[in-house]
């Protein structure tokens, strides 16, 4: 169970951008942040979860068309903090049918307690492709995730699917290229192991945030390929330097980049490997 009022700034939230906004749809840890930060311009982000389980979408739709209906109805929502609501006349029409219609964009216009104060709100709601979200983006939320690793390491993970193959030479490798299908996104920072995924009709970025293409994996094959025979020589390779949050946030630019699009991202022409490129 999450307790918001226990996770409110139990780490500072992530300044995630607008830009960025449908890293949401992907991150389970942006999904469970609770708080609020403000970026450097002045404006402030908040984030909230609020688990409901067995609650469909279509039921939520059709209690914000309902409850404002009544100001009684708001109130008892929340008691003593939702004193009142209503809606303007351009909506008369969508608010007063005898049963729901399809969503139309609305205005709402409450007054609520926010701390001490009653502040008087006013609430749009639109479509979620009007306000920027990817409508390919959203359908493609949830996306089933397969982890594989061989026995010497033991992993568990509430969403994704953990394989366990017996330890031997890249065992959990080749096991990942054996499952991966045209149009999976295989995440490796392999170079063989991305290789054989590209190989295989899929798309394939690191943990980094890299996105892998034909036109980049035979110079990074070649640069491992580089470095191995000058470890082979005793030369000491570059330590890697610690993961930081701005790895994070590349690595989430590249993955969002690659799941809205509309097919398999190898069959897109124009697709940047530069993660900061919207």
């Amino acid at each position: 169970k999450l307790d918001a009022s226990l996770k409110v700034g139990k780490p500072p939230i992530t300044l995630t951008s607008f830009t960025d906004k449908e890293a949401i749809l992907y991150s389970l840890p942006l999904q469970q942040e609770v708080g609020f930060a403000q970026f450097p311009g002045g404006s402030w982000l908040v984030s909230m979860t609020c688990p409901m389980p067995g609650i469909t979408p279509e039921m939520i739709e059709w209690w914000f068309w309902w409850h404002c209906q009544d100001p009684l109805r708001y109130q008892i929502w929340f008691p003593g903090s939702h004193l009142y609501i209503s809606y303007p006349s351009k909506d008369k029409r969508y608010f007063e049918q005898p049963a729901m219609p399809p969503f139309r964009p609305n205005t709402q216009r409450s007054v609520e307690k926010i701390g001490p104060v009653s502040a008087p709100l006013q609430i749009d709601f639109v479509t979620p492709e009007s306000f920027g979200f990817s409508g390919t983006a959203m359908q493609k939320n949830h996306i089933p995730l397969i982890m594989v690793a061989d026995d010497s390491h033991l992993l568990e993970d509430d969403y994704a699917t953990v394989i366990t193959v017996s330890q031997g030479a890249d065992a959990a490798d080749y096991k990942l290229i054996e499952l991966t299908s045209p149009g999976d996104l295989v995440i490796t920072q392999d170079y063989g192991v991305a290789s054989m995924a590209l190989g295989k009709g899929a798309a394939a970025i690191s943990n980094e945030g890299l996105i892998f293409t034909t036109d980049n994996i035979d110079q990074l094959l070649f640069e491992r390929y580089l470095g191995r025979r000058l470890r082979e020589t005793g030369r000491k390779s570059p330590k890697h330097r610690p993961r930081s949050s701005a790895d994070d946030q590349t690595f989430l630019r590249s993955l969002t980049s690659i799941l809205r699009q509309d097919t398999n991202p190898l069959e897109r022409k124009g697709l940047s490997n530069d993660p900061t490129t919207d």
